[in-house]
């Protein structure tokens, strides 16, 4: 019985077991090679990375800023003058009926 087996399981061992161990192989070194890749890139361009996402939101900084900076300007600024105006109008009248 154990020479039958043997007999049907020698040749299916010999057709499949090197692709089976290949694909197993493979697949660790796969897993390896981008672990030692990821590793590598992290020390390398790690700190240049950081750096320039760094800079890069100090640049988005200054120029959301500056955008505010001039809406303010643009929308705030009349709107204020608008009001100064009324309040100031509203004085004068008010002045004007007291002395009346």
């Amino acid at each position: 019985m154990l020479a039958a087996a043997a007999a049907i399981l020698e040749p299916w061992l010999y057709m499949n077991l090197p692709r089976v161990v290949e694909q197993r192989l493979n697949a660790l070194l796969n897993v390896r090679l981008d672990q030692a890749l990821n590793a590598a890139v992290d020390q390398q361009l790690g700190p240049e990375i950081r750096k320039q996402i760094a800079v890069l939101g100090e640049k988005l900084e200054t120029v959301l800023n500056e955008r505010v900076a001039v809406s303010l300007r643009e929308k705030l600024e009349p709107a204020v003058i608008q009001q100064i105006a009324a309040v100031e109008e509203r004085i004068e009248r008010g002045l004007n009926a007291a002395v009346a």
